[in-house]
């Protein structure tokens, strides 16, 4: 017997529904791809798939006919124009229809198991938002990853949306991490705009941001399910899209619904975020291919005001290499520390 939900008044027997945009990264999709499908011999009929090609003008298509041909019920849909990264992302939400919505990047692999264990999750649990962990690979492991087994013992807890919000913050803008209540955003704010961020690079906020608002049951996993391309972030300006716009967005839909969220969140990207970006852009072999920007004068234009800025993150743009480091080695310090109390220092 079909199970089902009701949204706006139609019953859908879509749980979850898998929506990878992408561009131009077909070897990239097609690992992503593999590890998704690769935990069911046959598809679940609540389990919804769909790809949306802006536009690519390499073999994306390609890839897709191949799964297609293997019996996978992969839902193809191309632009005709590229509409760019945030409108791909923003029509993710309107191309669903599952309750639950996970948007994932095409360069990140799952674990064997994860895609069959939030699908889980997704029919027996009730939640606003599920945020799950990851680890780091480098170009070339995506086969190694994609066999990597999910844990038999997966640390999940049962969090508030302030709980949630002090532990995550920062890493709620990393898209591919989070499953959240589609229905319940539609249901609860009925004129809601999945395009209300188009242009900042952060529109996926917009409806993350309302899952924190729409209840108080979310999920944190903090056992790593999936892998994460490093090295591959780029084609923004740095400061002005995890600076500028992410605390304008925190500020805009999260005022009065998590106290000192723009604290929280500012801190956060001083402390949690930039460090390693920074040092990554000023001495690091492997640069990620941001806009260009003066992230020194820039930087300190954003954060002056802030007490985390001034003892740790302004050393680090002295431009003095030993000193970058030496401060960036502190900064770590501490958030090795503020992690073991919870963020509770943010």
């Amino acid at each position: 017997m079909k199970t089902g939900y009701e949204m706006g008044g139609a019953l859908s027997t879509v749980m979850l529904s898998i929506v990878v945009p992408t561009y131009n990264r077909a070897q990239l999709l097609n690992g992503l791809l593999e590890s998704v499908v690769q935990d069911f011999d046959q598809w679940p009929e609540d389990l919804e798939l769909i790809v949306s090609d802006n536009a690519s003008p390499d073999e994306t298509g390609a890839v897709i006919r191949g799964f297609l041909q293997r019996g996978y019920p992969i839902s193809y849909i191309v632009n005709e124009t590229n509409i760019g990264a945030d409108g791909n992302i923003a029509a993710s939400f309107d191309l669903a229809r599952g309750k639950y919505l996970w948007v994932i990047g095409d360069d990140e692999v799952m674990y064997r198991g994860t895609v069959e264990y939030v699908l889980a999750l997704c029919r027996t649990e009730n939640f606003g938002l599920l945020h799950l962990s990851s680890s780091g690979f480098v170009q070339g492991q995506q086969n190694s990853v994609c066999t990597r087994e999910k844990p038999d013992m997966v640390k999940i807890e049962s969090v508030s949306s302030r709980k949630l919000f002090r532990l995550t913050n920062i890493f709620l803008t990393f898209i591919s991490a989070n499953v959240v209540n589609r229905a319940l955003i539609k249901d609860r704010f009925r004129n809601f705009d999945a395009y209300a961020e188009l242009n900042s690079s952060l529109s996926q906020l917009s409806w993350t941001f309302k899952a924190l608002e729409a209840c108080e049951i979310h999920y944190y996993v903090s056992t790593p399910l999936f892998g994460a391309l490093a090295n591959n972030s780029g084609g923004y300006k740095l400061i002005e899209v995890f600076g500028i716009n992410l605390i304008a967005i925190t500020k805009k839909y999260l005022q009065g619904v998590i106290p000192n969220a723009e604290r929280i969140m500012t801190n956060a990207i001083v402390t949690r975020f930039l460090p390693r970006e920074i040092l990554s852009q000023m001495i690091s072999e492997h640069k990620n291919e941001f806009e260009n920007e003066n992230i020194a004068e820039i930087t300190t234009s954003c954060f002056k005001e802030n007490l985390y800025f001034q003892l740790f993150l302004k050393p680090m743009l002295s431009g003095s290499e030993t000193k970058t480091k030496k401060a960036f080695h502190r900064i770590r310090v501490l958030d090795k520390m503020n992690r073991r109390l919870g963020y509770a220092l943010l």
